[in-house]
């Protein structure tokens, strides 16, 4: 891949994963409407744990309590360790999800622009009314096990393209009371074994294809994609501060009419 290729993927991978609108989404539709190679399997192993970095890092107060009630956990210390019990039971459903779409071979029809299209528009509404409507009662540490896993039930339907991981599980926290920095906190906390998962999986289809992973693509992947994710999650975390996701709805609608406008008049 040239480097230039290798920018854009990075790059798109790094701002889409992180803003509620789809990395998957703008992966697929890079590929399609831009002649750029796909990478390899080792490439998208670097690209999710670069963002993988960025999360751990920028998060890392929030990150290093989960380890230690981990830790305390597995040690007998801490029985009821909230936070990590929160992230696990949210992660439980998209694992459950990931399973079942690859059992009944969905993937590539769920990949089809007009799916691309129409989740795009319609999450990106209800990412706007959740957050106009929904109340700021919880915060990041006191969300319940009940709310975790209607939230990870709401992130297993992000594994469908166009929908976003990110924003859809905002959503879902917002309409059950959190308020808005704990709820893309959240977000993001819970990427964490989801990204990892991802990594993991495609590593042993890279091993299985006896692909070679350390290379220049890896290293050039994980260190654009960890920067362009620390810059963006800083953005989001900013922006929400004083702005709305508003102007991620109007976003999400524009690129949502575009493709279906192309893919039903010019294909």
């Amino acid at each position: 891949m040239s480097f230039i290729e290798i920018f854009i993927l990075s790059a798109i991978q790094g701002l889409s994963e992180f803003l509620p609108i789809s990395s998957s989404g703008h992966l697929i539709l890079v590929q399609k409407f831009v002649d750029i190679q796909e990478g390899s399997m080792a490439f998208d192993v670097s690209l999710h744990l670069g963002t993988l970095l960025s999360v751990m890092i920028y998060f890392h107060k929030d990150f290093m309590i989960l380890i230690k009630d981990s830790t305390q956990f597995v040690l007998g210390k801490n029985k009821n360790p909230d936070l990590m019990w929160q992230v696990i039971i949210a992660t439980i459903p998209a694992v459950i999800m990931g399973l079942l779409l690859t059992t009944l071979q969905l993937e590539d029809i769920l990949r089809a622009i007009p799916i691309i299209a129409v989740n795009s528009i319609i999450f990106g509404i209800v990412l706007y009314y959740a957050d106009k409507h929904g109340k700021q009662i919880n915060s990041l540490y006191f969300i319940s096990k009940n709310k975790a896993l209607l939230i990870g039930l709401a992130q297993s339907l992000a594994l469908i393209p166009g929908v976003s991981r990110s924003g859809i599980t905002i959503s879902a926290s917002r309409m059950l009371g959190v308020d808005k920095i704990s709820a893309v906190k959240f977000s993001m906390l819970i990427s964490i074994p989801a990204i990892l998962g991802a990594a993991l999986l495609t590593t042993l289809d890279t091993v299985k294809a006896n692909e070679k992973i350390l290379n220049t693509d890896f290293l050039v992947g994980i260190i654009l994609s960890f920067i362009v994710g620390i810059i963006v999650i800083n953005f989001l975390m900013k922006f929400l501060q004083k702005f709305s996701f508003k102007v991620f709805m109007i976003y999400r609608i524009i690129l949502g009419v575009f493709l279906l406008m192309y893919y039903f008049f010019l294909v």
